[in-house]
Parts: structure tokens; C-alpha cells; sequence
């Protein structure tokens, strides 16, 4: 009897899985990344012609970006809050969101640099 009380309390307590994290981060930061580059508020590091090009770029190397890393539940669920809230002259990343993902081989946490090649899916 219980375990029907455990997903209710995880819900209370406002963590948020990992695979919805990802999920959730990658495309609110296309969104805002596509938003600010369109009204020139924010100058970003790549440009994209759709949310959908940026989501492929970003999901390219997301899975060996969190590599190795513990995943924190209530920092995922505060970074998404924050980045919910994030407007274009927020120009750095949440500090929340910088506790989502830790450790010593993570390279989200440690900002290890990597090289990766995208093309674009709009042909463009």
C-alpha cells in the first residue's frame, strides 16, 4: 500500500525526472535562444533557423555532455522554473540550473570543451 504514496510524494516535492529535464531544457533553451537572436536583445554563440535545428544541435551532444554526472531532481525542477522565467537580457545561465548536474567527470559541470559537427536540417 505504500508504494501508491511514493510518485505523489516525489510530485510534492517539486523534482522532476531526469529524461523530462533534458527534454524540458533543451527546447526552453531553443525557444529562448531562437526568441532573443530574432529580436536582437541577445547576441548567442550559434544561430539556428528554427527551435527544431537548435533542438538538434543541442541533443546531439546532450547525452555525452551529462556523461558521468549525478543528476539532481530538485535543482532540475528549479532550473526549469528559472529558465521558464528568463527573459532575453538574462543573459547567464540560472544558477540553478548549474547544480542540476555534478561531478567530477561531468563535463555539464565542468565545461570540458568538445567539438562536435551539425548540419542543418532546413538546408540552409
Amino acid at each position: 500500500m505504500w508504494r501508491r504514496w511514493i510518485p505523489v510524494f516525489l510530485v510534492a516535492c517539486g523534482g522532476v525526472s531526469q529524461e523530462e529535464f533534458d527534454e524540458r531544457y533543451i527546447t526552453t533553451a531553443c525557444e529562448l535562444t531562437i526568441e532573443c537572436a530574432a529580436d536582437g536583445s541577445a547576441s548567442t554563440f550559434f544561430s539556428f533557423d528554427s527551435v527544431e535545428d537548435c533542438e538538434v544541435f543541442l541533443t546531439l551532444f546532450w547525452s555525452d555532455a551529462v556523461a558521468g554526472c549525478t543528476y539532481n531532481a530538485d535543482a532540475g525542477a528549479d532550473c526549469l522554473d528559472a529558465l521558464d522565467a528568463a527573459e532575453c537580457n538574462d543573459v547567464t545561465t540560472p544558477p540553478a540550473c548549474l547544480e542540476v548536474y555534478t561531478g567530477e567527470t561531468c563535463e555539464f559541470a565542468n565545461t570540458t570543451s568538445t567539438t562536435y559537427t551539425y548540419t542543418s536540417t532546413s538546408g540552409t
